[in-house]
């Protein structure tokens, strides 16, 4: 079996004979050439994890696309977003040839010598976390981090035989075909969910052994609303001792957890089941399930009032 070589995207590349390519500037693309029905443009926002979201894209005409030849996409090019999230990037299909590269965005061209290079093996290797890391910590610009061709040239790669190369894409291939079937069914059982939520949380349709009438309220007569506690950082720590501190970033994302060990009141003692909202950015409910805690300010905690369930609530919310 060969050993696989060290190289870099810049070097692959121009052993194919091809090149990195900067798209168009601000000034060369403009929003009013843009036109409803004409060849799409590819933009950073449409850049995900090696795939292109075409809602929505922008399109120009042919006049344009022969102004801007130079920028024109093939089969096996793959396009990087410069701004933002660093490692977006998604290679060009063979219904995508003859797409544009648009501003914002960096190409890179491979060439018609592709013995040692599969660029979908590339394509899939670049968008590693490792990889993407190694873009992000060398993108210039502090506020905006920008990636430019020296950068994205000298991303090193580690490339095995091209047979080996083909088989990890069709391998890989295979796996993102079973999740591709996978997403479909989710959303087909998603679909079906939704639809019963409709029909049960609205009362059409009714299940055996009830017939009342129901009853119209306020939502605030069924539920009131505990804000969490300004506690004192001068307690806080991330070595466990004391109770564990809810913020409103814990509720969005895994982050440190931070513990408390002062004064508090048991007003504000969480349990397992409690429903909590974040008082910042998403106001998504939250179930807790971490056991005693605390509840610390711009979070909220949604308490009953009367005999009312609070997952009915829940679920009627999404009606």
């Amino acid at each position: 079996m060969l050993a696989s070589r060290v190289t870099t995207l810049g070097e692959a590349v121009r052993a194919t004979g091809g090149f990195i390519q900067t798209g168009p500037f601000g000034s060369q693309l403009h929003a009013s050439d843009y036109v409803t029905d004409g060849t799409p443009v590819v933009m950073p926002v449409n850049l995900g994890d090696n795939v292109i979201n075409e809602c929505d894209i922008a399109r120009v005409g042919a006049d344009d696309v022969k102004r801007l030849a130079r920028h024109r996409l093939h089969t096996g090019d793959i396009v990087f977003g410069r701004r933002g999230e660093i490692g977006r990037r998604a290679i060009i299909r063979a219904y995508q040839s003859g797409w544009l590269c648009g501003t914002g965005c960096l190409a890179v061209k491979f060439g018609s010598n592709l013995v040692g290079a599969n660029p979908e093996f590339i394509a899939l290797y670049v968008g590693a976390q490792e990889q993407r890391n190694w873009l992000a910590e060398r993108a210039v610009g502090g506020t905006m981090p920008n990636l430019n061709t020296q950068v994205l040239s000298e991303l090193p790669l580690e490339l095995p035989a091209r047979s080996e190369q083909d088989r990890v894409v069709g391998a890989l291939d295979d796996v993102m075909a079973a999740e591709r079937s996978l997403q479909r069914l989710i959303a087909k059982k998603r679909a079906v969910k939704q639809g019963m939520m409709q029909e049960l949380l609205t009362g059409r349709t009714r299940l055996p052994g009830f017939d009342g009438e129901w009853q119209t309220t306020m939502l605030g007569s069924v539920l009131k609303f505990q804000p969490g506690a300004p506690f004192s950082s001068e307690y806080f720590s991330p070595v466990p001792g004391g109770l564990r501190l809810v913020r409103n970033r814990d509720l969005r994302a895994d982050d440190t957890i931070m513990y408390y060990s002062g004064p508090y009141s048991t007003d504000f003692v969480l349990s397992n089941g409690d429903v909590l909202i974040g008082m910042d950015g998403e106001f998504e409910p939250v179930v807790w399930r971490g056991g005693p805690a605390l509840l610390n300010q711009r979070v909220g905690r949604l308490c009953l009032v009367g005999e009312s369930d609070l997952r009915f609530i829940a679920y009627a919310r999404d009606c």
